[in-house]
């Protein structure tokens, strides 16, 4: 599992580590509370079914809470962008449905280990899962997961803790992205037929690549823990914003709502660093 180097949380009983991440995540578990009680009640006045509306309920509430933790992965120099991922998230439910769950966690997984990879070190079983997870939802999705893995696990080697099982998951996951490459052929063509999209991706990624570029000094990660170097934390951003515009391209319109989570968080960190400088 992944191992723990010294850190101030090294010596953290299991009910302190669990009242941190309660009190860490208070406003994001409300906001995302509240969204299954509004999202299940409004789902059963239009279906009546309790079951059903229940289950929506609960895609609604994991769908914004791991908005809300993407949000804190992309920029973790500003805390304002987890909260507006995750109210962005509502919106986005509302409008499109839930985008897709798994594809959201395995970008806070990879995310997460890039952005921690001075305090933690991916072991065997965490590795073979992160892995076979990239290679998985390549295979069911797109060659864009696939590479996108490859790329976070070459930069755990460079920028983390160099070592021959990232380097291998890095190779495979890279290799296994060339090979459905190839097989997906050209881009899809029709994004031209969506010119409202087109401007809005568009604008966002503009404002966020300009936050990037202008924000030189990175605070404190979760709960101040943490520090994440400015490389591991601007490859993080740089691969969000990667997938969020390459998906949709080999996936078409419907890929899109599967990646809204991305545009949520994406255009949250835009906001944030809007704002911040102000």
């Amino acid at each position: 599992m992944v191992k723990h180097c010294k850190s101030s949380q090294g010596s953290w009983s299991p009910v302190q580590r669990s009242l941190s991440f309660f009190a860490s995540n208070s406003l994001l578990l409300t906001i995302s509370a509240g969204s299954l009680l509004g999202f299940t009640l409004a789902f059963l006045a239009s279906t009546g079914s309790p079951l059903h509306s229940l289950a929506f309920g609960l895609r609604s509430f994991l769908s914004v809470f791991l908005a809300g933790i993407l949000g804190r992965e992309v920029d973790p120099n500003h805390h304002l962008t987890s909260v507006l991922a995750s109210v962005g998230q509502v919106i986005i439910v509302s409008v499109l449905w839930t985008p897709h769950l798994l594809l959201t966690l395995w970008a806070v997984l990879l995310f997460r280990v890039m952005n921690r990879a001075s305090v933690y070190s991916l072991g065997v079983v965490d590795t073979v899962f992160a892995t076979a997870l990239t290679i998985w939802l390549g295979h069911r999705l797109s060659w864009v997961i696939a590479g996108a893995g490859g790329i976070v696990f070459f930069g755990g080697v460079i920028l983390g803790r160099p070592q021959v099982r990232s380097l291998f998951a890095g190779s495979l996951s890279a290799a296994w992205a060339v090979y459905l490459l190839v097989s997906d052929g050209i881009p899809w063509p029709g994004f031209i037929n969506y010119p409202v999209k087109l401007g809005l991706i568009s604008i966002i990624s503009a404002t966020y690549l300009w936050g990037i570029y202008n924000e030189k000094d990175l605070g404190p990660g979760e709960d101040g823990q943490v520090s994440p170097s400015e490389g591991r934390v601007r490859l993080v951003q740089l691969v969000a914003l990667g997938v969020g515009i390459l998906y949709p391209l080999w996936t078409g319109s419907h890929g899109f709502h599967q990646i809204a989570t991305f545009w949520s968080v994406i255009a949250s960190a835009s906001l944030a660093n809007a704002l911040s400088f102000l």
